[in-house]
């Protein structure tokens, strides 16, 4: 599902720099990471989300309690973050 944030879904053995984080013009404040999605903040208060819209790995839906669209105003996965609010 994108998970890592890398424009792909292979595993990694090591740890990786999410380029596209890049993008957010100042450092990273706080990261989460969960086991559908991750989410940044970067010092200036931009939020930036990847990972699982709607589906699970392999098509399935998500339970109820873990259904997210990821601030974004579709349901789609994300393989690499995208800044919530940009593509309003």
């Amino acid at each position: 599902m994108g998970r890592l944030g890398l424009g792909d879904e292979e595993p990694r053995q090591r740890p990786c720099l999410v380029g596209a984080l890049r993008a957010a013009g100042s450092p990273l404040s706080h990261v989460a990471a969960g086991a559908y999605h991750s989410a940044a903040v970067c010092c200036r208060g931009r939020l930036w989300t990847w990972g699982a819209g709607v589906e699970a790995g392999g098509g399935q839906p998500l339970a109820a309690a873990h259904l997210s669209r990821l601030g974004h105003c579709e349901n789609e996965n994300r393989l690499s973050p995208a800044e919530v609010g940009a593509d309003a």
